[in-house]
């Protein structure tokens, strides 16, 4: 009885080898961009609802570009706005390139960095 104990064991820890030999490495810059994509597909999820959510609310427009809206009274730029609403900087760039596009923001170029505020109406 003890010789199969041993025998299964050593079976078992031989098979957990080649099973673990077998596994696909991923590296972390794989890793990162499976996470990245997942997030963007989230993110694009997320907006739908809110702006199902608050159409009538916002004149149209989803809860996050309501919030950008209400954050560019003074220039700033999409990292700024993506640090002090909590969003990725890619998230927020596409919100404020639909905002830009839709009319309601202006933007300034210092350098490499393009700065956003609400047009003013008058």
């Amino acid at each position: 009885m003890l010789f199969l104990t041993v025998r299964s064991a050593e079976e078992i820890l031989k098979k957990a080898r080649a099973m673990d030999a077998a596994r696909v490495t991923v590296t972390a810059p794989q890793q990162s961009q499976a996470v990245a994509r997942r997030l963007d597909v989230l993110e694009a999820r997320l907006d739908f609802v809110m702006k199902k959510l608050s159409i009538n609310e916002n004149n149209g427009l989803s809860a996050v570009q309501a919030k950008l809206m209400t954050s560019l009274a003074e220039w700033k730029s999409t990292n700024q706005l993506a640090g002090a609403l909590g969003y990725r900087q890619e998230y927020v760039s596409r919100q404020v390139a639909q905002l830009k596009h839709a009319g309601y923001l202006e933007e300034r170029k210092t350098g490499k960095t393009i700065f956003y505020k609400v047009v003013q109406r008058v």
